[in-house]
């Protein structure tokens, strides 16, 4: 057999553009991830501040403040008259604000930045349900949504959300465990029917060998929502793994008093 030619330049970096193109390619995408991850931890925060500003402009009857910092979609939906007249019959149905008994925020991927809240709130004259939207506009969170009704459904809420904290937990131990069968066997049948079991296996076989080992996943948001389909929670975690930081959201469709798992991301 003869001998191979030496490698020019050119030919070296042919046979071996995938061991520098690659591994920069996914650093680029965990940098991008990390740095959009940490925003939206900073937009939550930010939007918790807003509520808080929501309140006491609303117990000193600032209701022009609100209006005039809201963002153009709220403005553009609702006049600035209708609005004000809004929030104060609130404040005249509700009284002053006293205090949050739950609170659920979430924060929402794409362009532009999104957060929502849902909170049960104690008012001077009864418990209410606040539901709030805020978007980012020339570099600020601003409110694009607002609405309250009278009473909260809290109970039902969180026991729904420690139903899905359950499967949740069971989820990693069968993640861990390799048990992919019992984790597709937790899947909703719409779930099921995009992913086949082999699919599923190989998919989550796929995020052990990337990541390895893990520690304990720590919750990081909860979000709840409620429609003609039926009641969902959506769990958001972070996992530090031997392959780097893990931030996944579960989805968990409640059936029947059970978590079925409605998606991963």
């Amino acid at each position: 057999m003869g001998e191979n030619p030496p490698l020019t330049g050119r030919n070296w970096f042919v046979q071996n553009w995938k061991w520098i193109v690659l591994p920069c390619l996914a650093l680029a995408l965990l940098v991008v991830f990390a740095f959009r991850a940490g925003y939206f931890t900073d937009d939550r925060n930010t939007a918790v501040r807003l509520i808080e500003q929501f309140h006491a402009r609303m117990s000193a009857s600032q209701f022009a403040q609100i209006c005039d910092d809201a963002g153009t979609e709220f403005r553009e939906r609702e006049s600035r008259d209708n609005f004000i007249k809004d929030l104060e019959q609130a404040r005249d149905e509700y009284g002053q604000f006293k205090q949050f008994t739950y609170t659920e925020l979430a924060a929402i991927t794409g362009l532009p930045a999104r957060v929502r809240a849902r909170c049960d709130s104690t008012y001077e004259k009864g418990d209410a349900t606040e539901l709030f939207a805020f978007a980012k506009q020339g570099g600020k969170l601003r409110l694009t949504f607002y609405q309250i009704t009278p009473g909260t459904a809290k109970s039902d809420s969180k026991a729904e959300i420690q139903v899905a904290q359950g499967a949740a937990a069971e989820f990693y131990r069968r993640l861990s465990g390799v048990e992919y069968d019992a984790i597709f066997d937790g899947m909703a049948d719409d779930l099921k029917a995009s992913k086949s079991r082999e699919e599923t296996a190989a998919f989550f076989q796929g995020i052990n060998d990337k990541f390895g080992e893990c520690e304990p996943a720590i919750l990081q948001n909860i979000d709840v929502a409620q429609n003609h389909d039926g009641h969902f929670v959506g769990l958001r975690y972070d996992r530090k793994c031997t392959g780097g930081d893990l931030h996944e959201r579960l989805a968990f469709k409640i059936v029947g008093g059970r978590a079925q798992l409605r998606g991963y991301h």
